[in-house]
This record gives structure tokens, C-alpha cells and sequence, in this order.
């Protein structure tokens, strides 16, 4: 058959066929990995640490310290 030959009734699903037979598979692209860029997590880890680091320097409120000091007295006395 040429190249502007009308296919004849019958031909088209052979040569559908023949030709997904003779071609390669279609593969679809690799999945990309969950989540952000590694640059952009490097940002907000940035971010995140430098925002922390304040609270973590900040003393323990004189309540938490009384509060902590009873449940160790507590302990104690069960033992």
C-alpha cells in the first residue's frame, strides 16, 4: 500500500496492529519524587531553627520549675 493509498475496508485494523506490534511501548515518565525542592527545605529549615532557637534560649518559667520540682517529690514518696 503507498503512501496515499486509501486503506480498504478490513485493512485499518491490521495495519493498526502491525504497526503497535513493530513499535516500542509507550513507558510513561518516572514518577517525581514527593516533596520540595531540597533548596527550598533548606530555606525552611533555616527559618524554622532560627525561630526555635529563641524559645529554646528563653528560661524555664519559675511555675514549670515549682510545678516539675513537685511531681519529683511526688515520686518520691511512692518509692
Amino acid at each position: 500500500m503507498g503512501e496515499h493509498d486509501i486503506p480498504k475496508p478490513g485493512h485499518t485494523d491490521k495495519m493498526i496492529s502491525e504497526a503497535t506490534a513493530n513499535s516500542q511501548p509507550i513507558r510513561p515518565a518516572p514518577p517525581r519524587p514527593p516533596g520540595m525542592r531540597p533548596e527550598i527545605q533548606a530555606q525552611i529549615g533555616q527559618q524554622l531553627r532560627a525561630v526555635y532557637q529563641a524559645i529554646v534560649n528563653e528560661p524555664v518559667p519559675e511555675r514549670f520549675l515549682r510545678l516539675i520540682e513537685e511531681l519529683e517529690r511526688k515520686k518520691a514518696d511512692r518509692s
